[in-house]
C-alpha cells in the first residue's frame, strides 16, 4: 500500500481540526500572524538562495496576498542589519517590496575598483498590486527578452505578465567569484528589528532559478507550477522544512502556517485511474479510484463530480457499478460476484464518455464442490470394455478453470480395484479426461476427490455404485487409429508383467467390410502407439488382414527378441467374421493357433522366460484397427 503525510499532535485535535486538515492540501505563511510572536527575532522565516559562480542571474517568483497595500513593506529582503545596500558594502543584497500598491525590487553588488552604481533598484507603479487577493509576482535579472546588447535589464511580471523593465546602460555586474548561499529573510529585512517595515500578509510558493527567464516562462510557472526543474530551487511553503541551508528548505516557520487551498475545476485529461482496472480474480472484491485533477494535474480538493461507471459483459448486457464520492476528489468504484468474461468497462463524467478499457474476470482456486462431471458418470455394462467421462474444474464462485494445474484421483472399489487415468484435455480449458477399463464383472463403487494443499484429500463425488456384467454378445468396436489403453502395472490395478515360462496370448477379431490397410493391425502391443518399432516392448500380436500375415513377438533379454511371422495360407482374411487368435510361447517354441488350429511355430534352442522390461510401457489394443472389432482379449502366464 501508499502511506502520505503523518503526523502525530500533542493534543486531542477537535472536529474542526480534523476536517480542517482533511480539506488543506496547500499553506500559505501569514506574516501577520508570525509576529505576534516574539521568534521572528531568533528564527525568522528564510530560505537560502544557492548562487553559482559567474554572472548573477536570477528569477525569484512568489505568489503574495497583502492584506493592506499602503506605505512601504518588505516581501523578501537580505538582512538589512548586516548589509544595508550601500555603495561601500561588498556583499550580494536582494530586496522586493512594496511601496503604495508598487512593486520594488533592488540588487546591491558592491564594486571593487571599476566605477559602477552599487544599487540596482525600480519602483514600478506599472506594477500594480491590489489588497485581499492573490497575485503571482516575479522578479528577472537580466531580462533577455528584447534586450541583445545591454544585460543589465530588471523585469517585474504581476500574474505573468509583463508590467515594467528598467535598463540599466554601460552598467556591468562583477561577477560572482565563488558559490555561495544567500539567505533571504520572508516578510522582513531585519532581524533586529520587526517594525522596520513588516510584511502585512500571506506568502505561498517561493521558487528561485539561477538563470535568466521569458515571459512565457513566467507564465506556464504561474498557470501550473512544476514541482522542479533544472537550475531551479522550489520552497514549497508547506507543513515541514530541513536543515539550515539546505536548498530546498524553509525555516523559521512557527505560528505562521494558514490554510491556503484553492480548488479549480477538473480537468477531464488530466483525471487519473488508479487499481484493479486491468484483471481480477473472480469472488474477490474488484476495486480502483477516480482521481479528480485540474488542468495543472493537481488533485481536487472536494468532491462532487458527476461520475458513472458500467460494465459492459460479451453477450452486451450493461451494469452500473456503484460509484462512492468521499468529498476529498478521490471516486471509489468496486465490483464483485461477476461471471469471469473480459467486461467492457466505461467511465462517463458529465455524460460523455470519458475512458474505456477492460477487465478480464478470471476465475480463482478450484473448489471441489462446484466441479463437476460433464453429462454425469455412464456406466459401463460389460468389463473389459474402456470407459470415459470429463470432469470440469470450477471456481468458488462457479467460473470455469482455463487452466490444467489441479489433480484429480478416481478410484473404484469392487472385484477389480482400480485407479482410472485422468489426463487434461489440453484444448479446452480446466477439463480433464477419465478413463478406465473394469477388468472382472461385478459391483463396483466409484470415489472421486482432487488433491488440496499438502496432498489433502478434497473429495467430489463418492457414494457411485454399478454393476459390471459379462456381456457376452458385446465387443469392442475401435473408431480411430488409436486403441484402447491400460496402463502399466498399477498396485491392484493391471498385472501386465509376463515374466513367466510359459504365456498364452488370445483374443477374438472380426476385420471390417472393406479393410484396405497394409499397415500392420496391433491386437496387443505392450508399449503404446508413441512407442512403435521400438525395441522395448515385452510382447506383441499384429495381423496383416491384406497380406494375411500374423506375427507375434516376446523379449527375452536385453537386445533379445523371439518372434514368428506366420502367413496361415489365408490370402486375404475373411471379412465380417470372427476369428480367433492365439499364440502360445512355452520357453522354446512360439505357436500360432487359428480358430483352435495350430497353424505356424518358431522353435528355439534355449529355454528363455519372457523379461518384463524394467521401463513403463502400457498395454494398448487394436491399434491400427479403425473399425475392427475385438473380444475377450486374455493374457495367461
Amino acid at each position: 500500500g501508499y502511506l502520505g503525510d503523518l503526523w502525530v499532535y500533542s493534543r486531542a485535535l477537535l472536529p474542526c481540526d480534523v476536517a480542517a486538515r482533511y480539506y488543506t492540501q496547500e499553506y500559505a505563511l501569514d506574516f501577520t500572524q508570525g509576529r505576534k510572536h516574539d521568534d521572528l527575532l531568533e528564527r525568522p522565516a528564510h530560505v537560502m538562495l544557492p548562487i553559482p559562480a559567474g554572472p548573477l542571474r536570477f528569477n525569484l517568483q512568489m505568489w503574495i496576498y497583502p492584506f493592506v497595500t499602503e506605505g512601504d513593506q518588505i516581501i523578501a529582503s537580505t538582512d538589512l542589519s548586516i548589509q544595508s545596500l550601500n555603495v561601500e558594502s561588498r556583499d550580494l543584497g536582494l530586496h522586493f517590496g512594496l511601496k503604495d500598491n508598487a512593486l520594488t525590487f533592488a540588487i546591491h553588488k558592491g564594486c571593487t575598483c571599476q566605477p559602477c552604481p552599487g544599487v540596482l533598484s525600480m519602483t514600478s507603479w506599472k506594477s500594480k498590486i491590489m489588497p485581499h487577493q492573490w497575485q503571482h509576482v516575479s522578479f528577472i535579472y537580466p531580462f533577455a527578452e528584447g534586450y541583445t546588447d545591454n544585460p543589465a535589464v530588471m523585469a517585474i511580471h504581476v500574474d505573468a505578465i509583463l508590467r515594467d523593465v528598467r535598463e540599466f546602460r554601460d552598467v556591468v555586474v562583477p561577477d560572482i567569484a565563488e558559490p555561495m548561499e544567500l539567505k533571504l529573510l520572508l516578510g522582513q529585512g531585519s532581524t533586529q528589528e520587526l517594525d522596520e517595515y513588516p510584511y502585512d500578509g500571506l506568502i505561498y510558493d517561493v521558487r528561485w532559478t539561477n538563470s535568466s527567464y521569458y515571459s512565457h516562462l513566467v507564465k506556464k510557472t504561474m498557470q501550473c507550477p512544476p514541482l522542479s526543474r533544472s537550475s531551479e530551487t522550489y520552497f514549497e511553503l508547506n507543513e515541514g522544512g530541513g536543515n539550515l541551508g539546505a536548498a530546498g528548505a524553509l525555516m523559521g516557520t512557527q505560528h505562521m502556517w494558514v490554510n491556503a487551498s484553492h480548488d479549480d475545476m477538473t480537468s477531464r485529461a488530466s483525471t487519473t485511474f488508479y487499481g484493479d482496472m486491468i484483471e481480477h480474480v473472480s469472488g474477490e472484491v474488484g476495486r480502483f479510484v477516480i482521481t479528480s485533477r485540474t488542468a495543472c494535474a493537481k488533485k481536487r480538493v472536494v468532491g462532487g463530480d458527476n461520475y458513472e461507471v458500467t460494465f459492459t459483459d460479451e453477450q452486451g448486457v450493461e451494469t452500473s457499478l456503484p460509484v462512492v464520492d468521499t468529498n476529498d476528489g478521490n471516486y471509489h468504484v468496486s465490483y464483485s460476484n461477476y461471471t469471469c468474461m473480459t467486461y467492457s468497462t466505461k467511465i462517463v463524467l458529465d455524460q460523455e464518455v470519458l475512458h474505456e478499457f477492460p477487465i478480464r474476470i478470471f476465475p480463482g482456486k478450484t473448489d471441489p464442490t462446484k466441479t463437476f462431471v460433464v453429462g454425469g458418470v455412464p456406466t459401463p455394462h460389460c468389463f473389459g470394455v474402456q470407459t470415459e467421462f470429463d470432469i470440469q474444474a470450477v471456481d468458488e464462485f462457479g467460473c470455469y478453470k482455463q487452466d490444467h494445474l489441479d489433480t484429480f484421483v478416481v478410484m473404484f472399489d469392487g472385484p477389480h480395484r482400480m485407479h482410472a487415468v485422468v489426463t487434461p484435455k489440453l484444448e479446452s480449458g480446466g477439463l480433464y479426461r477419465v478413463t478406465f477399463v473394469p477388468q472382472a464383472p461385478g459391483d463396483y463403487h466409484m470415489t472421486m476427490y482432487m488433491l488440496g494443499e499438502g496432498d489433502e484429500q478434497l473429495e467430489i463425488l463418492t457414494g457411485i455404485y454399478f454393476c459390471i456384467s459379462v456381456c457376452p454378445d458385446g465387443s469392442l468396436r475401435l473408431n480411430g487409429a488409436n486403441g484402447v489403453v491400460v496402463q502399466e502395472d498399477l498396485p491392484g490395478v493391471s498385472d501386465l508383467d509376463l515374466s513367466f515360462p510359459a504365456v498364452t496370448m488370445e483374443a477374438w477379431i472380426k476385420i471390417p467390410s472393406g479393410f484396405s490397410s497394409e499397415e500392420p493391425a496391433y491386437i496387443l502391443h505392450k508399449g503404446g502407439m508413441d512407442q512403435l518399432g521400438q525395441f522395448t516392448k515385452t510382447y506383441a500380436l499384429s495381423v496383416s488382414p491384406v497380406a494375411g500375415h500374423i506375427n507375434a513377438s516376446v523379449y527375452v533379454g536385453l537386445g533379445q527378441l523371439r518372434e514368428l511371422n506366420a502367413s496361415p495360407g489365408l490370402t486375404v482374411m475373411p471379412q465380417e467374421q470372427w476369428l480367433h487368435v492365439a499364440v502360445v510361447y512355452s520357453g522354446t517354441r512360439l505357436e500360432l493357433f487359428l480358430n483352435g488350429d495350430s497353424t505356424a511355430q518358431a522353435d528355439f534352442d534355449d529355454a528363455m522366460s519372457v523379461n518384463n522390461n524394467s521401463y513403463l510401457h502400457p498395454l494398448e489394443m487394436g491399434i491400427n484397427f479403425p473399425g475392427g472389432l475385438l473380444d475377450e482379449v486374455k493374457l495367461w502366464k
